[in-house]
């Protein structure tokens, strides 16, 4: 025999795991063969796009150990890290553009496994072996023949053992999960096809993708709420796909949600990096010292999303949404926007999260935002579509003497809006109170006068089509 060791090599027996841990055993070789992933735990630092290109090299050696009656040769395959596609929404306008990111970022490789399956029919697994903390160039046993080459960067921590992937088939199938990854060290996968006696180039490619609030700003004037700022400022993900098959490129539905319609303190105890899913934006200002004024901010808050690409929303498949969440005058409020769909910025291509994709918002806030933090709120470009939010409300109580400002912001704001005259005038005639209309047409101060019930009712016309019943309870 060579003295040269293989560092991993598998019979075709059935029991290749045993074999192996036996083989090593009397080689001195123990350790070699990881059948059970760990994973370290690190915070999020670095951006998830901040990668590496570094080239791995993988020799398969030493031919002179195969078992009897089976061939081995070399072959080489060189590994490289995809960097992310860069989608930037830029400001309010619903437009994204596309572009590849620069070269000068980088990442890290933690662990990486490497799986040889045959290139046949059966596409059984040939070799395996785990690299941690891999050098540039890494060595590797496999027997003779066309092998389809599968690579696992920074493996889930819930692992796998070898009999678990006995097949290409069965690793085909196997979760990530989104609660126990890194984006320091994302899970990364990419494979390749190598001929006998030939090279192949293999791209490791985040599951991960980024969700960046790049710069914020509130202005409310010519609102009644002008000079207030959004306090409490945070931002964070909602209705997240948690769970992916490991090497799918698209096709995403989110069976496992993360943050279903709303920030979920139950989920973010699960996650190894919660803040990898939301985020409070610290400012300085305000009495809060985390909250948005008129000046834009240059925030820079980096949240991170497993792909969810489904075309059509329901209840068992949402949207996933970037939500800014904050206080006006007291009064919580939430602006959530959908990712990468129509009337929110779109990108070319599939619609939604993809996987290794970046997604760039700039927010300019005009007005208070939805009670809902599942109900999107519409950029002010959009005019596709519109809306209406009635203030303070479509029921009221006022006391005697008191006057009470009922008024509609609304997109697109020169939308035909019809107050009720009839109806103001009857409550009028009964004393209920007098009434002037806003000079912008969009809101009514009512002067109350005595006891009693009024209502009348507000209709916006196209694009918004929306009415209000409001009901007016004077001394209650």
């Amino acid at each position: 025999m060579s003295s040269y060791r293989p560092i991993l090599f598998l019979p075709s027996n059935l029991n290749y795991e045993q074999y192996m841990l036996d083989r090593l055993k009397l080689m001195g070789r123990e350790g070699q063969l990881h059948t059970n992933h760990s994973f370290l735990g690190q915070s999020p630092q670095a951006v998830l796009a901040s990668l590496l290109n570094l080239s791995f090299i993988l020799l398969t050696l030493f031919p002179s150990c195969a078992p009897s009656g089976a061939e081995s040769e070399n072959l080489t395959v060189d590994f490289s890290i995809v960097r992310p596609i860069t989608v930037e929404r830029t400001s309010t306008k619903g437009h994204l553009s596309v572009y590849p990111i620069g070269s000068d970022f980088m990442s890290y490789v933690h662990t990486l496994d490497v799986f040889m399956f045959n290139d046949d029919g059966l596409r059984k697994l040939d070799s395996y072996q785990r690299y941690d903390r891999p050098s540039r160039t890494l060595s590797i046993a496999s027997t003779a023949g066309d092998k389809i080459v599968v690579a696992v960067a920074n493996p889930p921590e819930s692992g796998y053992s070898v009999r678990q992937v006995g097949t290409y088939d069965a690793l085909e199938h196997l979760m990530a999960h989104l609660y126990e990854d890194d984006p320091e060290f994302p899970l990364m996968t990419g494979e390749g096809v190598v001929a006998a006696g030939g090279r192949c180039t293999i791209s490791l490619e985040p599951m991960m993708s980024e969700v960046v609030l790049n710069s914020v700003l509130c202005d409310f004037s010519g609102k009644p709420y002008s000079g207030e700022l959004l306090e409490n400022a945070r931002v964070y993900l909602t209705n997240v796909n948690a769970s992916a098959e490991i090497l799918r490129q698209d096709g995403f539905k989110p069976l496992d949600i993360l943050n279903a319609g709303r920030l979920s303190e139950r989920d973010m105890e699960q996650m190894a990096c919660p803040s990898a899913v939301v985020k409070d934006i610290y400012t300085g200002i305000g009495a809060s010292r985390h909250a948005i004024g008129a000046a834009k901010r240059n925030v820079g808050v980096t949240l991170y999303a497993y792909p969810n690409d489904v075309q059509d929303e329901s209840i068992g498949t949402p949207y996933t949404r970037l939500v800014l969440e904050g206080t006006v005058g007291g009064e919580k409020t939430y602006y959530p926007l959908n990712i990468n769909r129509p009337g929110w910025g779109y990108s070319d291509g599939r619609a939604g999260v993809g996987r290794n994709a970046r997604y760039i918002f700039d927010l300019a806030i005009t007005r208070k935002g939805s009670s809902d933090p599942d109900t999107p709120v519409y950029p002010g470009d959009n005019t596709a579509q519109g809306w209406m939010t009635l203030y303070p409300g479509n029921f009221i109580t006022a006391r005697d003497g008191e006057d009470v400002h009922i008024w509609c912001d609304m997109f697109p704001s020169e939308a035909d809006l019809d107050i009720c005259r009839e109806d103001l005038d009857y409550d009028v005639s009964r004393g209920i109170y007098t009434y002037d209309f806003d000079a912008d047409g969009h809101g009514v101060t009512l002067h109350c006068l005595r006891g009693g019930t009024g209502m009348f009712t507000i209709d916006a016309g196209p694009p918004i089509d929306t009415g209000y019943l409001v009901i007016v309870v004077v001394n209650p």
